[in-house]
């Protein structure tokens, strides 16, 4: 640790001590300022601004604290470009609210892009922590992301840098899979941090720095949200490949496929990742390593689930005779998107046997051109807690076991099981 005392900078290296550290310098600052009072709201914003430092990006640290008109200006900065986002995820999310809660807590917060590395940065004043300003100012960064693209053009103009092409990208699985994996590299590295296993939490941290720069580089080439649109919407996004990122990738897919096996070791608070994601995971990795090796695109064209190869994750412990029980169309189903429990009506309903149902992924019954938006939407509520769907009358079309779609009438509740497991009962009837 490092201190100026000319320009006030803090130096830290890229360890999850740097969080402890930047609170106590600025607890300190802020006493010899006699501006105290701002205390709980700026240690709380820098420890969240160092921490994604830390952990995103994944360089070492500068951070400054400077007298503003009645506060302070504070500003981290890292020497990597990748973009912080801010994130919707929902009211069970285990992270994803760190920007968010800056914001709430500050006047102004923002970043600045600088071609090397960005600076993060909040001010803070009196008016704020006592109740009397304005409301803070949304983060918007669509005019960064612009800046930013402005800047990646500069670099590729000025240097030969080999592109891969990730062709037909599924966009909407790919925002899902990215929100899945920043909480998997969360809570491993959290996991990690409470071991004492160094080298392996170098690693995570190694393929947090490449999860944001493929983040980064896919939303830019896609800025616009596409949640909202139709059918299967796909891109082709060119990704500058250096070797450091080929091999950061394989880092990124290893790191990954441990968190999935810990995660089925029940020692992580996320369920494994969906075979979906892992396919899609698989296929951008090994894009950027084959492509970096001269081999020519391979374009995305979809997931056979039962070929990927990840850990078996043992149905849940959980009492299914509500379920097989009921005179009521009914359908019991676990964190890894399978049927577990069919009752007897539900069968008859969706035209299929109930014991050749049960074990069967959920989009078995879902139609092809609505799977990948099922998928995705099932893999924001694991990763986020993201809840739109539950305790609300849906009306949605299945597939039958001749291969006919039906639309039902639906009501999807959460059931707890054992170890923290969740099982996901659905209620049917048939569509008015």
């Amino acid at each position: 640790m490092d201190v100026s005392e000319r320009q006030r900078m803090l130096s830290l290296p890229a360890t999850l001590e740097s969080a402890r550290q930047a609170r106590r310098y600025v607890l300190v600052e802020l006493r010899r300022l006699d501006l105290e009072e701002l205390a709980d709201a700026a240690q709380i914003a820098v420890s969240e601004l160092v921490t994604n430092g830390v952990l995103h990006a994944r360089t070492p640290l500068q951070l400054t604290l400077r007298t503003i008109d009645d506060g302070i200006r504070v500003t981290v900065h890292d020497g990597n470009p990748a973009l912080p986002e801010l994130r919707s995820y929902g009211r069970d999310a285990i992270t994803g609210r760190g920007l968010k809660l800056v914001a709430a807590l500050t006047d102004e917060v923002g970043v600045d892009p600088d071609g090397d590395g960005k600076t993060v940065w909040f001010t803070l004043t009196r008016a704020r922590v006592r109740g009397e300003a304005e409301a803070p100012r949304e983060w918007n960064l669509d005019e960064l992301l612009h800046d930013q693209q402005e800047l990646d053009a500069e670099r590729v103009a000025d240097a030969a840098v080999p592109v891969a092409v990730l062709e037909g990208l599924p966009v909407r699985l790919w925002r899902a899979a990215q929100q899945y994996h920043d909480a998997a590299l969360r809570e491993l590295m959290l996991h990690l941090a409470g071991t004492g296993d160094v080298a392996g939490a170098d690693r995570v941290t190694a393929a947090t720095a490449a999860q944001a720069v493929l983040a980064a580089t896919i939303a830019r080439a896609i800025p616009a949200p596409v949640d909202g649109a139709p059918g299967r919407t796909a891109v082709d996004v060119p990704v500058e490949v250096t070797d450091d990122l080929a091999a950061a990738a394989l880092v990124l897919q290893d790191v990954l496929d441990e968190g999935d096996r810990l995660a089925a070791a029940e020692q992580l608070l996320l369920p494994p990742a969906l075979p979906e994601v892992v396919a899609l995971r698989d296929w951008c990795c090994g894009q950027l390593v084959a492509q970096a090796n001269g081999a020519p695109p391979v374009p995305w064209s979809g997931h056979e689930p039962s070929a990927v190869s990840r850990p078996t994750v043992p149905l849940p412990a959980w009492d299914d005779g509500m379920v097989v029980r009921s005179g009521r169309a009914v359908l019991a189903v676990d964190d890894q998107n399978r049927l577990v429990a069919v009752s007897p009506a539900a069968a008859r309903l969706l035209g299929w046997d109930a014991a050749a149902l049960t074990g069967r992924r959920v989009t078995a019954l879902v139609p092809p051109e609505l799977r990948e938006k099922h998928v995705a939407g099932f893999t924001r509520h694991l990763a986020g807690g993201e809840d739109h769907i539950i305790g609300v009358d849906l009306e949605l079309p299945v597939l039958r076991g001749d291969g006919a779609a039906v639309t039902v009438g639906m009501r999807i509740e959460r059931a707890p099981a054992a170890a923290g497991r969740t099982v996901y009962v659905a209620w049917l009837t048939p569509a008015a």
